[in-house]
């Protein structure tokens, strides 16, 4: 269980609603030493591209992923913080969705 500190200082350091504060911790768990980095957290938690998947549609991880996304969102649209410089910055040059990824996947390495 994530204690109300904790999940208030995610919410005050990031710009996510307090569900997706008190969420991310829950799943991820507390003890970060099983990740040997970020890139291995990022496949669990169904973040980075894989290859399991049917008539075009991703079979992992959906609910998780909906969740960063809608952080990721709140995020992007903030005034004056790195996440809203960051999705600006891409959605220039790439597209709003590719855009959202990434600060989506940021917003995972910050955890």
């Amino acid at each position: 269980m994530v204690s109300v500190a904790s999940a208030s200082v995610l919410a005050g350091t990031m710009v996510v609603s307090r569900r997706a504060a008190e969420v991310l911790p829950a799943e991820i768990g507390r003890d970060m030493s099983r990740f040997p980095s970020a890139k291995h957290l990022a496949s669990w938690a169904g973040i980075c591209p894989g290859n399991y998947g049917s008539a075009g549609q991703r079979k992992s991880g959906r609910w998780l992923r909906h969740l960063f996304i809608e952080a990721a969102h709140g995020a992007a649209h903030s005034k004056r913080t790195y996440l809203g410089a960051l999705y600006s910055q891409l959605a220039a040059w790439r597209g709003t969705k590719k855009a959202l990824v990434a600060v989506r996947h940021t917003i995972l390495v910050i955890a």
